[in-house]
């Protein structure tokens, strides 16, 4: 079948009459336990799973994801600088629960940082995302900003412009309160950006680290309670690039991780889990289902396709064909919806036989170009002879 295309003042036409190439993902077949779970693409942010992803939850410790990533990405001149821990960063919740909502719980997770002890931020977050300190969480968000109110305004406003529209937090480490919450989908684009940092993947990949000498304490090792890292652990999963976990009475157990298998990277998230061992296996099996899937081919044309359009001031149309096959490749949970769209690029005459004279794009959905294929002139074209008597006398 041979093309033809009338002439237009632009260059691009849209393939209307080539609906039968939108597709469809069916999603990714999977269940897992948790009332709250959700897989994204780490390079498309295409959503391969999704239950409740969008609705509002408490992020418990996972929060500390936002917190060393604004710190790493925004404020990156004060990773080597010394931090002075205060009595402020320090401070408890009563057991009738008020306070400051930064004041943690007496039974919360902690680096041990004492009051006047000087450290770098580089140590700090390590204990944040190592050993999950609330202490260390505050410490940065106080050193770095002066008070934790403003930095709490600082990164708020920060993942407003990341795309984090459903996420509000008062405090850097995740502690309880009611006033903060995100979505699943929310952490995952936090968790996608996070990727993007070399420093904070080797953090948050790391078993053990040595926390070198202070003014107040001496050296000692700080170890991952996160037991996809562990290689004891019945729940070792080696895919890990990076992972946060976490957990209070108001969220249950809440885990944000990315892996990466045969250059496919993924994010996951499980929330409100009943149960440790819940999100830990949840996620290796939303992992796998996806990690498993074989990618498939698509052709949307053959090599040597034809298309024709008529050129202003040409002997004869211009014929073109598709110099290769023209295919997309995908995952069966991420099959996209394809336009399909001629772009001409015309030359000057004359028109040699085999010259580019443009290309068919396949987009999908999100404006995404997933597939280019050249267009050759199938023969040469000449200009009339009233064309180049106007082209001399125009010069």
């Amino acid at each position: 079948m041979r093309f033809y295309f009338p002439h237009v003042q632009g260059v691009v036409v849209f393939f209307s009459f080539l609906l039968s190439f939108n597709l469809f993902a069916r999603g990714l077949r999977v269940e897992v336990k948790g009332p709250v779970a959700m897989l994204m693409d780490a390079e498309s942010g295409d959503v391969l799973y999704e239950k409740r992803g969008k609705e509002k939850i408490y992020p418990a410790s996972v929060t500390k994801v936002a917190t060393a990533l604004f710190v790493l990405q925004e404020k990156r001149d004060w990773v080597e600088r010394f931090i002075t821990v205060s009595a402020e960063a320090l401070r408890k919740r009563p057991s009738n629960g008020e306070g400051a909502p930064w004041w943690w719980y007496v039974d919360g997770s902690r680096m041990g940082l004492l009051e006047g002890e000087e450290l770098r931020v580089i140590d700090l977050l390590h204990g944040v995302l190592l050993v999950s300190g609330n202490d260390a969480s505050n410490a940065i968000a106080e050193g770095i900003s002066c008070s934790i109110p403003r930095f709490m305004d600082e990164l708020n406003a920060w993942l407003q412009k990341m795309g984090c529209n459903k996420t509000h937090f008062v405090n850097p480490h995740g502690c309880h309160h009611v006033d903060h919450w995100t979505t699943a989908y929310d952490l995952c684009l936090m968790m996608q950006e996070a990727l993007k940092s070399e420093l904070f993947c080797e953090i948050a990949s790391q078993v053990s680290y040595a926390r070198p000498k202070t003014n107040k304490q001496g050296k000692s090792v700080m170890k991952s309670g996160n037991r996809f890292l562990q290689e004891k652990s019945s729940v070792y999963y080696p895919k890990i690039l990076a992972a946060k976990t976490g957990y209070h009475a108001a969220a249950n157990y809440v885990l944000l991780a990315a892996a990466e298998d045969r250059g496919r990277r993924l994010i996951g998230c499980l929330a409100g889990c009943a149960e440790n061992q819940d999100r830990y296996q949840g996620m290796i099996q939303m992992f796998e289902a996806a990690f498993q899937e074989e990618r498939r081919e698509r052709l949307l044309f053959d090599e040597g396709r034809t298309f024709a359009r008529k050129v202003d001031g040409a002997k004869k149309e211009l014929r073109a064909v598709l110099a290769k096959n023209l295919f997309f490749s995908y995952f069966p949970s991420q099959e996209p919806e394809i336009r399909l769209f001629l772009s001409w690029q015309v030359p000057d005459f004359p028109i040699e036989k085999g010259a580019f004279v443009g290309e068919v794009q396949a987009i999908d959905q999100k404006g995404r170009l997933v597939a280019r294929g050249e267009l050759r002139a199938q023969e040469r074209v000449e200009a009339t002879l009233l064309h180049r008597c106007k082209h001399l006398f125009n010069r």
